[in-house]
């Protein structure tokens, strides 16, 4: 890596299109879904090939460099971003800075945070769950004014009614986050959840078996002058369906992709099933804990040790107790990890109608469903006007920080 420019050094400045073209000749195009059990859950060639296509992206203004540059220095904290910009539509830029983390051989040194660094995006996972969703609905498989009972069975009295299209606009009333009440038989069930070979497959990643532990949760009207309440266990129900459905119609969608993770790789990140186009999303998967050196390159963070007096790694610390972040709500809500270019090429995908129609999502995903304390809520989104001109946009923050906003009229885009 090169911490200069946050860029890899893989292939120099060979355009996308070209680079994948001579991975396919070479047969060395051999990303796939995230695997839910076993090594190398997270292929190290979905990392590897979107790093290669990103080395010929260009950097960033030189406004920013030194814009970025100058306050990194100044923090007392140790910290990097990564910066992605679109323009009409394309990919335009991309840059790194700072540091992601320690070295894993070298505990003592810092890595830096480059483009081709993977990072948690945590809540910007809501639009990806969305996605996946109203691509299910243009497959036919839901609609989104399914009742939740018509997906999931056990369902609270209370809860029966609710329609997909609530869940994904947060307008059901369920609390912020889950009342997590897990009914396992022993501790080798609980296990199940963050070992790194079970023998199960993990549960904590499959929403389908994990959502009867939230059915506690608990129901609250909105405030005063809002129709929403933002909601992270909403989210879980929706994961839930689609881990549901993937399972259940394995033989249609392809036995790869028969679960939520894999499923949601497929079907929105490579939308089109064409690997070797240049605007598929490959390195995107779910963090878990037992994750934590599967992922290439996992941007960490830092966090003060007092006791040593000094910076540790922060993912290091924060991911081994189970009930102090159980497992599950994360991916749905809040647990997917890529890099910078494929949160950008997300916007892109939904700004080119790649994953779902326009009809879909200009009269479904962009129109205001509710307002909520945090904001105005379309399906997976917020819809948020800047500079007078409208805008949807989704933040996200669990270790590290990522907002993928798009400027629709002006066709520009920019996460970070």
């Amino acid at each position: 890596m090169n911490p200069e420019n946050g860029k890899s050094p893989l292939l120099g400045s060979t355009q996308p299109v070209a680079v994948l073209a001579a991975l396919v000749m070479a047969g060395q195009l051999i990303a796939c879904a995230p695997r839910q059990t076993g090594v190398d859950q997270i292929p190290n060639a979905n990392v590897s090939v979107t790093a290669a296509k990103d080395a010929g992206v260009p950097g960033l203004p030189a406004e920013v460099d030194q814009l970025v540059n100058g306050f990194i220095p100044n923090v007392s904290t140790p910290l990097g971003c990564a910066v992605g910009v679109m323009e009409n539509n394309q990919l335009s830029g991309l840059e790194g800075y700072g540091w992601a983390g320690f070295q894993k051989n070298n505990p003592a040194q810092k890595r830096p945070m480059t483009t081709s660094t993977p990072s948690e995006v945590g809540s910007i996972s809501k639009t990806w769950t969305a996605l996946a969703i109203l691509r299910l609905q243009e497959m036919n498989y839901l609609d989104i004014d399914d009742k939740i009972s018509v997906h999931l069975a056990d369902l609270p009295q209370a809860w029966q009614n609710f329609t997909l299209r609530q869940l994904l606009s947060h307008g059901t009333g369920l609390a912020w986050n889950p009342t997590f009440n897990p009914t396992l038989n022993d501790t080798n069930e609980l296990n199940q959840f963050y070992n790194v070979n079970p023998a199960n497959p993990f549960l904590g990643i499959h929403p389908r078996l994990v959502y009867p532990a939230y059915l506690g949760t608990p129901i609250s009207a909105f405030p005063q002058g809002f129709t929403a309440a933002y909601s992270n266990t909403g989210f879980l129900l929706l994961g839930a369906v689609i881990d549901k459905i993937a399972t259940e119609n394995a033989a249609q969608l392809g036995s790869k992709y028969a679960s939520y993770e894999s499923f949601v790789w497929r079907y929105v990140g490579v939308f089109d099933g064409t690997l070797s186009n240049a605007d598929q999303m490959l390195t995107p998967g779910l963090y878990e804990g037992w994750r934590l050196n599967d992922i290439p390159d996992l941007a960490t963070g830092f966090a003060w040790d007092a006791m040593q007096q000094q910076y540790v790694e922060l993912g290091a610390s924060n991911d081994s107790l189970l009930l102090s972040g159980p497992a599950g709500w994360e991916g749905p809500a809040g647990g997917w990890t890529m890099t910078i270019g494929d949160l950008t090429r997300l916007m892109m995908a939904i700004q080119n109608n790649d994953v779902i129609t326009q009809t879909t999502r200009d009269d479904e995903m962009l129109v205001e469903h509710g307002k909520a304390t945090v904001g105005t809520l379309g399906l997976g989104v917020f819809l948020d006007p800047q500079l007078g001109r409208p805008t949807y946009s989704h933040a996200g923050a669990i270790r590290v920080t990522g907002r993928i906003t798009s400027c629709g009229p002006r066709r520009i885009s920019v996460s970070r």
